[in-house]
């Protein structure tokens, strides 16, 4: 990987959501809060993330690639497909594991509030055999300097199910490994592009 395209530094805080409707609250009015896929009271796991990511490359680039459906597809860890199924929304298939539980959930990623090269709130439901998941956040995108770009992000995560009992001593260093993973890939194939 080339010298320039280092992250110099990782962070991540992942703490317990007290109140799982933050997710409800944070999608309404979106396609994902009108048309909900996941049955249920809104019972489970449920952790709020936080953290930031540093990488040497210029904000619009970073942004670039992060709002990229291929580069989303390809990097986060568990996805088979993500389809396009209107602006800025995707149907993906994704299999999770958690401790001793896997499944595959299949689903809907929603962009919004996207504002070029600054910022963007992500939204993804969905549903399997071992449950639901739900995930609402948003990202921040900090130019450092003119080529270094720092991403600051926070969101909600909210698993339901057999997932929901494991979940409650794992999920945070799950989704901790998972968000590295997904920086650490765009990385990559920043470095391989450029």
């Amino acid at each position: 990987m080339p010298a320039n395209l280092q992250s110099r530094s990782v962070r991540a805080d992942v703490g317990t959501v007290r109140d799982p409707k933050s997710w409800r609250q944070a999608v309404a009015g979106t396609a994902l809060g009108s048309a909900p896929l996941c049955p249920g009271s809104g019972k489970g796991a449920a952790v709020k993330i936080s953290g930031s990511y540093t990488i040497r490359a210029r904000r619009d680039t970073v942004f670039g690639r992060l709002t990229d459906p291929q580069a989303i597809a390809s990097c986060l860890p568990g996805v088979e497909n993500l389809n396009q199924i209107a602006p800025d929304q995707y149907e993906m298939a994704m299999t999770v594991a958690i401790g001793p539980v896997k499944g595959t959930f299949t689903g809907k990623v929603q962009l919004a509030d996207i504002n070029p090269p600054e910022s963007y709130r992500m939204a993804i439901e969905g549903q399997g055999k071992p449950g639901f998941a739900r995930g609402n956040g948003s990202v921040q995108l900090r130019a450092i300097d003119d080529q270094t770009t720092e991403i600051v992000y926070e969101g909600d995560v909210e698993l339901g199910g057999p997932f929901a009992g494991v979940a409650q001593r794992m999920l945070g260093g799950v989704a901790k490994r998972m968000i590295e993973q997904f920086f650490s890939c765009i990385e990559r194939q920043m470095g391989a592009s450029a």
